[in-house]
């Protein structure tokens, strides 16, 4: 009984130490600045890497009402240098655009509000050798979702 409370405990304590060793191999990306987080997206190894693609979502909180809310902002890569590997750069998200309908409720609550991202650079290709490295201002949240090809169709050739 003291055996497996000691392995439980033992196991909980170094949880933390084993992923903080995890995040320790990107100690060659560039600290978080003052304002900003930096996210990182660690993809599991699966078969057929080049048939998934990675696409960076943002999103900040906000008040909103009846009417469609966005952000927009860029997306920078950059090249960590004398390492060849890239990072990216959410730029900041202060104005937002909306629909200008008629709310008949005026009812406002809070939300996840889109950021939109320009997609050359938010969709990646999928690679679970290396992490995906987001640094964002504080207020943006970064997810991702996983895209697959199914199947590959063969353009149709028109030399009219």
């Amino acid at each position: 009984m003291n055996k497996a409370i000691a392995f439980v405990l033992g196991v909980s304590f170094m949880w933390p130490v084993a992923y903080a060793q995890e995040l320790s191999s990107i100690a060659k990306y560039p600290k978080a600045g003052k304002n900003e987080n930096r996210n990182v997206i660690w993809l599991e190894k699966i078969d057929h890497e080049e048939n998934y693609k990675v696409e960076i979502i943002a999103t900040k909180q906000g008040m909103t009402d009846c009417n469609t809310r966005s952000y927009h902002t860029d997306l920078k890569k950059k090249d960590l240098k004398g390492w060849g590997y890239d990072y990216f750069v959410v730029g900041k998200a202060d104005q937002v655009i909306s629909t200008l309908m008629g709310c008949l409720d005026n009812k406002k609550t809070l939300a996840d509000i889109p950021v939109v991202l320009p997609a050359g650079e938010s969709i990646q290709r999928y690679n679970s050798r290396l992490p995906i490295v987001v640094y964002a201002p504080k207020d943006i949240q970064i997810k991702y979702k996983i895209w697959k090809a199914d199947k590959i169709v063969p353009a149709v050739i028109s030399n009219e």
